[in-house]
């Protein structure tokens, strides 16, 4: 694959993301361009910082352009709904409230895991579905599902980073 078509198939998956309207895609691919962009600056290499800033914009002008033109002026509207108030206030009412209350009550009900196999594929696979004292358990997030597995000691061995080393 030649280098301009590598740039073109980034560009299109900028445009995939705008056009899925999940908006906490879009933000995180704006989030990590501003990351690289700062790590540059930190890094003294202020040059390639500029040139990334005004390339990564570019990018992602043509690519929402290009979205709004598949996609109408739905993309837009949805887009928006992400500056209506402040990014607490707006993340808060998009699905975190729910969060909470769904990770508190299962903090509360399984505090030492409701044991493996019970969301997900794994119960899919290997659940017994007559078995009335093991109904499955929905998992949307993977805090939810590490509560699921192994309840409290689970979710802290991955929240302080326990489950992200290698030896």
């Amino acid at each position: 694959m030649e280098k301009g078509d590598r740039s073109a198939v980034r560009g299109g998956g900028f445009t995939v993301v705008f056009l899925t309207m999940v908006r906490d895609q879009s933000a995180g691919a704006c989030g990590a361009l501003i990351a690289y962009i700062a790590l540059l600056v930190l890094q003294n290499k202020k040059q390639k910082a500029l040139l990334l800033f005004v390339v990564g914009t570019v990018a992602l002008l043509i690519s929402f352009s290009f979205a709004l033109a598949l996609g109408g002026q739905s993309i837009e509207q949805r887009g928006d709904t992400l500056f209506e108030d402040d990014p607490m206030t707006v993340y808060y009412s998009n699905g975190a409230r729910r969060s909470n209350t769904v990770l508190q009550r299962l903090l509360s009900q399984y505090p030492v895991g409701a044991g493996l196999g019970r969301w997900g594929m794994m119960r899919a696979y290997f659940g017994d579905e007559s078995n009335l004292d093991s109904p499955p358990i929905w998992a949307e997030l993977q805090p939810n599902a590490w509560i699921l597995d192994g309840g409290l000691m689970l979710l802290l061995f991955y929240l302080t980073g326990g489950g992200a080393r290698t030896p």
